[in-house]
């Protein structure tokens, strides 16, 4: 052997070493790749997961305030429709309320009404006691005079005056005398009344 073949071994031994080497960084870099992508992966799918998370979070957050929101609809169109259902009673309170006073002021001034027209008819016509009529043509005047003895013969002072105004000439004490039997003839007959009713 000589130096040139020892030369040529040296040479193809480099080479191979060489050759190794690259081979061996060629898959170094492949596996580096090969862990990149990997952790590109694997950062993807947390992110996505991530985003899928935060997505049905906001989701879940949009359905809850729309629930929210129905809830609060719900809410105010059951206040508006107590608010309606309050005003409406109200209303017919106050209807009832006008409907009993007018009822009231209708039977008041009926019975006035009434009141007045046989205050009327007493003052136009003649009554039970003895009266003093002035007849006209068209119009009919009377006056009133009160002759009032009580229910055991008891006399006003001013009754004297009132049988000088009739014009007749009687006794008072015979009024007195014929006033007591005449209370005695009505409480026998209220008596016997009440007495038929028991």
């Amino acid at each position: 052997m000589g130096v040139s073949d020892v030369i040529i071994i040296i040479i193809i031994i480099i080479i191979i070493i060489i050759i190794i080497i690259i081979i061996m960084i060629i898959t170094i870099i492949i596996i580096i790749i090969i862990i990149i992508i990997r952790i590109i992966i694997i950062v993807r799918r947390r992110t996505t997961t991530a985003t899928i998370t935060r997505r049905r979070r906001r989701r879940r957050r949009r359905r809850g305030r729309e629930r929210g929101r129905e809830r609060e609809r719900r809410r105010r169109r059951r206040r508006r429709r107590r608010r309606r259902e309050r005003g409406r009673e109200r209303e017919r309170r106050r209807r009832r309320r006008r409907r009993r006073r007018r009822r009231r002021t209708t039977t008041t001034t009926t019975i006035t009404r009434r009141r007045r027209r046989r205050r009327r008819r007493r003052r136009t016509t003649t009554t039970t006691t003895t009266t003093t009529t002035t007849t006209t043509t068209r119009k009919l005047k009377t006056k009133v005079v009160l002759v009032v003895i009580g229910v055991l013969g008891g006399i006003p002072k001013s009754l004297k005056k009132y049988v000088t105004q009739l014009g007749i000439k009687v006794n008072i004490n015979t009024l007195q005398r014929s006033a007591f039997p005449g209370t005695t003839h009505i409480l026998r007959r209220a008596l016997s009344v009440c007495g038929r009713q028991t």
